[in-house]
């Protein structure tokens, strides 16, 4: 039986594609983890073991359902609410964002610094297929996205801390 030949390791984007995934992916990262502090908070403002073991069970989008039923049962202040709303709206947008990077076929295409993304779904309807360009541009350009709205969720958990007493802690 003949074996196959060996061929060398080569990436499968150019350096440059894979320097802006990272970073896509680490402030995406980062950005998760602030909404982690403020569902932490918002369950249990002294104890954040007890917020760490219920969101380590659930995914993003269970995350942000929560965050905004916490949010509402911690503060009557409804200039808060519709500000968490809206927070909330573009957090999702983000979270869709990052599913498309992560959880798609990337192509590289020689001598540019896109690539093809291929997003496969199955989706009770069936299976659905959708083509989207990347390029290092748009990738540090989302990574910048989520830099902001990590200052945006780390201003309304302050807000929220001033606003509700439940919160406050000695």
């Amino acid at each position: 039986m003949e074996s196959l030949p060996k061929l060398p390791p080569k990436l499968p984007l150019s350096e440059n594609l894979l320097i802006a995934i990272g970073t896509f992916v680490a402030r995406f990262s980062l950005l998760e983890l602030q909404i982690h502090y403020l569902v932490w908070n918002l369950l249990a403002p002294n104890q954040q073991g007890i917020g760490r073991l219920i969101t380590n069970a659930i995914g993003f989008a269970e995350l942000l359902r929560m965050l905004g039923s916490l949010f509402k049962y911690s503060t009557p202040d409804k200039k808060l609410q519709k500000r968490m709303n809206k927070l909330v709206d573009k957090l999702h947008k983000a979270g869709l964002a990052r599913n498309d990077v992560l959880h798609s076929f990337w192509q590289n295409r020689p001598g540019l610094e896109e690539a093809l993304v291929i997003r496969m779904q199955s989706k009770p309807k069936g299976f659905r297929e959708e083509l989207l360009d990347y390029d290092t541009e748009a990738l540090f350009a989302k990574a910048e996205d989520f830099t902001s709205l990590t200052r945006e969720v780390q201003e309304l958990h302050v807000a929220i801390l001033s606003s509700s007493r439940r919160l406050q802690t000695d």
